[in-house]
C-alpha cells in the first residue's frame, strides 16, 4: 500500500453479540500491551515490531520468489517452505494482504513475510499473493485472482511439499473482501471445487447487499463511490456466503475502522440463520495494521487464537 499518512481513529466501545449456536463458538483475548494507543499508521506500527522480526536469509525457512500464476504483472506469489525435508506432505496457508494488493505492506520491511514465516513454524507451507486491484480492474477481479492462485496451488503445491487437499486461506481488508467474492460465487472456483478446507476474512468490508453497516468505515481517497443498488444487489456476497459449508473464522479489531467489527456480527448471524454459525474473533488492542504485524512475534494476541481455530478446522476435517 505504501500509505505514509497517519489517521488517529476514536475507537466506541460497543456491546457486540458474541456467542453463536451451532457448531462453533466466538473466541475473545486478551488486550496487546503494544496497541495501548490506536494509531492509522503503517511504518510506525511496523518500526514497533520491527526488532522482533528476522530479516534474510531466515534460519528455518526458505522462500521462493516472484512465480507466475498468471499474464498480468501482480500475477506474482512467493512460496515458504522448510529448510529441513518433510516426509509427509504439509497443509498450506494462503495470505492475501489487503490495500492495493502487494505483497509487501511497507517499503523497507519484511510485511508480508512474517505471516509465512510463522506459518512455516506452524507445520504449513505458506503462500503469500499479490492480487490486482484498483483503476482498470473490475469489481471481481482480486476474486479471480484468488482463484488461479488455488488453481495453482492445486497443480503444483506438490513440488514444494505441501498438500494440496488441504489448503487454508487468510484474507486480511481488501483481501479479505476479495476473499468473500470469491467464496461466495462458485463460478470463480477451479475444475475440482473450491479447493480450500477453511477461510478467514480479517478486518474486510463486505457487499452483503440488501443488508448495509451502520458504523463509518475508510472513506475511499477520492471519496466514497455510488453504485447502482441493482448492481450491488447481484455483486453481493450474502447469497453464497449463506449457502457456504466451508468453516469461517470472522475476525476484527477494536482498532480497526467501525464497520469491520459490525461486517463480523453481520455475516455471522446471516450465517447462522441459513446454515451454520462461524467462528467470530474480537481482538482488543489492536489496530489495522499491527493485527498482522504482530504475527510471528512474543505479541500472539491475534496468532494464538488464528492457530486455535485452524488446528480445529484441521481435526475436523
Amino acid at each position: 500500500m505504501q500509505v505514509i499518512r497517519k489517521f488517529y481513529l476514536l475507537i466506541l466501545t460497543t456491546a457486540l453479540p458474541l456467542m453463536c449456536t451451532g457448531q462453533t463458538t466466538a473466541i475473545q483475548n486478551q488486550p496487546s500491551p503494544l496497541a495501548a494507543t490506536i494509531v492509522f499508521d503503517p511504518p510506525g506500527t511496523a518500526a514497533r515490531y520491527a526488532s522482533q522480526h528476522e530479516h534474510e536469509p531466515y534460519q528455518r525457512a526458505r522462500f521462493v520468489r516472484d512465480i507466475a500464476y498468471g499474464p498480468q504483472a501482480k500475477n506474482v506469489l512467493d512460496v515458504a517452505l522448510p529448510k529441513t525435508t518433510d516426509t509427509t506432505a504439509r497443509p498450506v496457508l494462503i495470505f492475501v494482504s489487503g490495500g492495493q494488493g502487494n505483497r509487501n505492506e511497507v517499503k523497507g520491511y519484511l510485511y508480508y513475510d512474517n505471516i509465512l514465516l510463522w506459518a512455516i513454524d506452524q507445520g504449513y507451507i505458506g503462500i503469500n499473493m499479490s492480487r490486482e486491484f484498483g483503476p482498470g480492474t473490475e469489481w471481481d477481479t482480486s476474486a479471480k485472482n484468488i482463484a488461479s492462485v488455488i488453481h495453482w496451488t492445486q497443480e503444483n503445491i506438490k513440488q514444494y511439499g505441501g498438500d494440496a487437499s488441504r489448503v487454508y486461506i487468510w484474507g486480511h481488508s481488501m483481501g479479505a473482501t476479495a476473499l468473500a467474492t470469491y467464496i461466495s460465487h462458485p463460478e470463480y472456483y477451479p475444475r475440482d471445487g473450491i479447493g480450500l478446507k477453511g477461510a478467514i476474512l480479517f478486518a474486510g468490508s463486505y457487499n452483503l447487499a440488501p443488508l448495509a453497516a451502520t458504523q463509518p468505515g475508510r472513506t475511499p481517497p477520492g471519496g466514497a463511490i455510488t453504485i447502482d443498488p441493482a448492481v450491488l444487489l447481484s455483486q453481493s456476497s450474502l447469497p453464497g456466503l449463506q449457502k457456504t459449508s466451508l468453516p469461517l473464522l470472522l475476525a476484527a479489531a477494536d482498532g480497526d475502522p467501525l464497520d469491520r467489527p459490525e461486517y463480523v456480527t453481520m455475516i455471522h448471524d446471516a450465517l447462522c440463520k441459513k446454515s451454520y454459525c462461524p467462528t467470530t474473533l474480537f481482538i482488543k488492542g489492536h489496530d489495522h495494521f499491527s493485527e498482522m504485524f504482530s504475527i510471528n512475534t512474543s505479541d500472539q494476541t491475534v496468532s494464538k487464537p488464528i492457530l486455535e481455530w485452524l488446528r480445529n478446522v484441521t481435526a475436523g476435517n
